[in-house]
């Protein structure tokens, strides 16, 4: 049995919110770019401390590892970080890894691990939700 017909309307409307949303995903790769450039800012700046006699050292700073959280999901194909496989896996642990290794060095915050999770949280959520609307929007396609 044939699908029932759709409106011409309906089509178009279903172009337009596909169009907007492939833009949606443009904005957030850019956004992903650019929050992890930032965080490599962030992160080489350097953090002076006194050292042993007059001189100063430059310490490693965890204060980027935020922006590099935030935008690593971001970046990433969506189609790599929801379906199950060894890249999801890898995924997971280079997560863990920014979400912990930071908290020895001396500048991060005693809750700066719930920061990064909560920054890959949102990041992974709106493109989730991305995600499910693009499906959504596709157009059927035809048998041939």
């Amino acid at each position: 049995m044939p699908p029932p017909p759709r409106e011409p309307e309906i089509e178009i409307l279903g172009m337009i919110a596909h169009g907007a949303l492939a833009l949606i995903r443009v904005v957030f790769f850019g956004a992903g770019v650019w929050a992890i450039v930032y965080g490599i800012q962030k992160m080489r700046e350097p953090l002076l401390s006194p050292g042993p006699g007059l001189a100063t050292v430059a310490l490693p700073s965890a204060a980027g590892t935020v922006w590099l959280a935030l935008g690593l999901p971001l970046i990433l194909r969506c189609k790599w970080m929801f379906t199950k496989g060894a890249l999801q896996w890898s995924l997971l642990v280079i997560l863990a890894l920014m979400w912990f290794v930071p908290m020895g060095l001396n500048d991060d915050s005693p809750y700066g691990y719930i920061l990064r999770m909560f920054a890959t949280l949102v990041s992974i959520l709106s493109l989730l939700v991305w995600r499910t609307l693009w499906r959504l929007t596709e157009p059927d396609i035809k048998p041939s």
